[in-house]
């Protein structure tokens, strides 16, 4: 991790959390974890499918939108 643009866990393009699944809390260690993101409707949409596709429970998702859309978040 770093703020230098080639550090590790920077990529460019599209958020993809499958390149980074091994050090997210996942399974039995998401028994007590929330995830919380904010952003534009459609960002928030691709994370909540991403977390949910890796078998997080909608439970565990937090999430503000801001913006003029009210569109539904949850896949």
């Amino acid at each position: 991790m770093g703020d230098a643009p080639d550090a590790a866990y920077h990529f460019a393009g599209q958020m993809d959390l499958q390149k980074v699944k091994e050090l997210l809390p996942l399974g039995a260690k998401a028994e007590d974890v929330m995830f919380f993101f904010c952003g534009p409707p459609a960002w928030m949409k691709m994370v909540a499918k991403q977390l949910t596709d890796l078998g997080v429970d909608k439970e565990h998702l937090a999430f503000e939108t801001f913006g003029p859309n009210s569109e539904q978040i949850l896949p």
